[in-house]
C-alpha cells in the first residue's frame, strides 16, 4: 500500500488498449492524482516517448540561441556586428519550434541541421574571440551527445 489508504486509490479496469490509453491521458491532463500507474505495452508509448524526448531537444535548442542575446548584450555599442548576431540568436529556437510542427521522422533531421548550425554559429564565435574558448570545448561535446541521442532514435520514427 506504501502508506496510501485503499479508500484513496482509483482503480480503473479498461481491456483494451485504446480505453486504457484514453483513461489515462483524462488523469494526466485532469491532475487529480499524485501518481499514476498505469499498464501500458511499451509499442504504444513509443510515440510519446519520442516525441518528448524530440520536444526537450528542441527547447535545448532554443536556449543555445540565448548565448548570443547575453553576447550581444555585454558587447560595446558599436559593435558592428551586434543585430546580425541578434538575427543569428533566434534562428535555434525558430528551428526548434518549426521542427515541432513537423511528422516526428522530419523533426529529428531537422533539430539535427539546428544544432549542428548553431555548432558551427559557436564555433565561428569562439574562433574570433567573441566566445571563451572553454565554450567552444564544452559545446562540440554536448553537441556530439545530442546529435548522438538524436541519430540513435531517428530509426524508431519510421
Amino acid at each position: 500500500q506504501w502508506g496510501v489508504p485503499p479508500a484513496q486509490l482509483v482503480w480503473v479496469q479498461a481491456q483494451a488498449l485504446a480505453d486504457r490509453l484514453w483513461a489515462t491521458e483524462q488523469i494526466l491532463q485532469a491532475a487529480p492524482a499524485g501518481a499514476v500507474l498505469a499498464w501500458i505495452p511499451a509499442d504504444a508509448l513509443r510515440p510519446h516517448a519520442l516525441w518528448a524526448v524530440a520536444g526537450y531537444w528542441a527547447v535545448i535548442l532554443s536556449f543555445i540561441g540565448a548565448v548570443h542575446w547575453g553576447r550581444v548584450i555585454a558587447a560595446p555599442l558599436d559593435d558592428p556586428f551586434g543585430s546580425l548576431w541578434l538575427l543569428w540568436a533566434v534562428v535555434p529556437s525558430l528551428l526548434g519550434w518549426f521542427a515541432m510542427l513537423l511528422p516526428l521522422a522530419a523533426a529529428i533531421p531537422l533539430l539535427l541541421l539546428g544544432f549542428a548550425m548553431a555548432w558551427e554559429g559557436d564555433r565561428r564565435a569562439v574562433g574570433a574571440g567573441l566566445l571563451p574558448g572553454w565554450y567552444g570545448h564544452m559545446r562540440t561535446r554536448l553537441t556530439l551527445i545530442v546529435c548522438t541521442s538524436l541519430t540513435a532514435i531517428l530509426p524508431l520514427t519510421f
